[in-house]
């Protein structure tokens, strides 16, 4: 007959080694031969899905989403347009700014940022790579190509970036 220890291999036949190999195993655990599986600590992994998809409404990467201060529609825009959405409906968005020309070699400026007032649901800003700030309110028409007011910044765009989000941070301070 032959011994159980030499039927093991050598790695396994001695205990000892099993002992220095899996240290962190409990010592009721470890015994000659009988490999247990251990559970090793990980970081927590967060992982973001999505509630619900707005597709279809943007050809170029949005730039920017604002909430309205009516907490139903939002809006979103791109390098020329900018839709506004209202929660609920995911299919269908409005334009409400489309500065893209019929012909693409006359495009002059895209659109960098746009944001909608903290208090008034129906004025919004957007800002252009040409460093004009352009106000505008949707009471007056349902597409805003003609802006209320517009205002020329010669800022370089990464401070006109800045400005508009500092004013996204102050503009929810009270006095």
């Amino acid at each position: 007959m032959m011994d159980e220890s030499s039927a093991l291999p050598n790695s396994l036949s001695n205990s000892s080694h099993i002992n220095q190999s899996y240290p962190q195993l409990h010592p009721a655990v470890r015994c000659s031969g009988l490999r247990m599986p251990s559970i090793v600590p990980m970081n927590l992994v967060v992982e973001a899905s999505p509630r619900r998809i707005y597709a279809n409404a943007h050809t170029y990467h949005v730039n920017s989403i604002s909430v309205n201060s009516d907490q139903e529609t939002f809006l979103s825009a791109d390098d020329l347009r900018i839709n506004v959405w209202h929660q609920d409906i995911t299919d269908e968005s409005f334009n409400i700014v489309d500065i893209k020309p019929a012909n693409m070699e006359e495009l002059t400026e895209v659109i960098t940022a746009a944001e909608f007032h903290p208090s008034h649901c129906n004025h919004f800003v957007y800002s252009s790579s040409k460093g004009i700030l352009r106000l505008c309110d949707m009471r007056a028409a349902a597409l805003c190509d003609q802006h209320a007011k517009g205002i020329v910044i010669f800022l370089p765009l990464f401070l006109l970036t800045l400005l508009l989000s500092f004013s996204r941070a102050f503009s929810f301070c009270s006095v």
